[in-house]
């Protein structure tokens, strides 16, 4: 009889080893398999605030280059900084400086403090619209050596039509004299200016002596 229970023990032994091997190597599997289980997808991180109105590209020194359907250079626009907002498909400018190429005639040169680029709709349909705003400067000079400028706050330019307007007070000075009126429609192209007054600030112009002699 004690050969029997020392067997029985040591059968009892032996299972409860086999029982606890078998539990290791689950715990063993199941550990490989939590390791080699997919990291969870993380949601994008929303960008800040500061970032959300970062523009989309920044330039430095750029230089824009616009032409006719015929092949022929109708502006060149270049700037300090250039940045691009895709959103708003605006085009914001440090320091521009437009040459605007006419048909027939010399170029417009116009610079400004800041400005902007963008497609606007407007009576003429769907067009390109140069924003100066700062120290706003626009002039013409001939190969005969005659000169216009035109200066104020702020001014539209439409390079397709080669067309310009402002609603705010505009100078314009030529070899004749100066002339400052409240508003200006300026056909570029063939040169006609429109200016506009208010009751209390009337078309004003002033012809140089020269003009007398």
């Amino acid at each position: 009889m004690p050969d029997a229970e020392a067997d029985s023990t040591r059968g009892s032994r032996t299972g409860q080893k086999w029982i606890l091997a078998a539990l290791a190597l689950a715990l063993a599997v199941i550990g490989l398999m939590v390791l080699e289980l997919p990291e969870p997808a993380r949601a994008p991180a929303q960008p800040s605030e500061a970032l959300q109105d970062a523009p989309d590209l920044i330039m430095t020194g750029a230089e824009i280059h616009q032409y006719r359907g015929t092949g022929e250079l109708r502006y060149v626009l270049n700037a300090q900084e250039i940045k691009y907002f895709n959103a708003e498909s605006l085009t914001r400018l440090t320091a521009p400086r437009l040459l605007l190429y006419g048909s027939d005639q010399a170029p417009w040169q116009g610079q400004a403090a800041f400005g902007y680029l963008r497609r606007a709709t407007t009576s003429s349909g769907h067009e390109e619209v140069v924003f100066l705003r700062k120290d706003v400067r626009l002039e013409q000079q001939t190969a005969a050596g005659d000169h216009l400028r035109l200066t104020t706050p702020s001014l539209y330019l439409y390079p397709e039509r080669e067309y310009a307007e402002t609603e705010q007070d505009v100078i314009i000075e030529s070899r004749v004299g100066r002339t400052r009126g409240t508003s200006l429609q300026a056909d570029l192209r063939n040169g006609l200016l429109r200016l506009a007054s208010r009751q209390d600030s009337p078309v004003h112009t002033i012809l140089l002596p020269e003009q007398f002699k």
